[in-house]
């Protein structure tokens, strides 16, 4: 994990918990014998600079999990408005494949829709609108 890509590290990390057979610890639903295990797969998985985060929880893959969410996922509508503006700049690449074009477009989306809220709705989304235009406006 590094200081900006949270949101392709987590589905990997993820990934890997769930191979060594810890992922349901570390989201809470199995609290055996593993958490030690799985929380240091985490630590081992961040950058020096990024375990900071997680001291004083080294030992807690939940909250570990929790935190680093916390940090690097902020659900606050200046990176919602930095994702759309990502998404809708996206221009296909002279060499540049439809399936590669089409993976590049979804990544984006990803993005957006992870720093959505949950209860994120369609009014709530006009509102992100209009401040994103009254701010490319000025």
């Amino acid at each position: 994990l590094g200081e900006n890509n949270y949101n392709t590290w987590m589905p990997e990390m993820r990934a890997y918990l769930a191979e060594q057979k810890v992922w349901f610890i570390v989201s809470g639903e199995d609290s055996r014998d593993k958490a030690a295990a799985a929380a240091g797969a985490i630590y081992r998985a961040l950058e020096p600079g990024q375990r900071v985060h997680v001291v004083g929880i080294e030992m807690d893959p939940v909250k570990m999990w929790a935190k680093l969410a916390e940090v690097h996922l902020q659900k606050v509508s200046g990176a919602r408005f930095n994702a759309l503006d990502a998404l809708l700049a996206v221009r296909k690449g002279a060499d540049e494949s439809l399936p590669s074009l089409i993976a590049r477009v979804d990544s984006l989306h990803q993005e957006l829709k992870a720093l959505c809220p949950e209860r994120y709705s369609i009014a709530d989304l006009d509102d992100d609108l209009a401040a994103m235009s009254m701010l490319r406006s000025l």
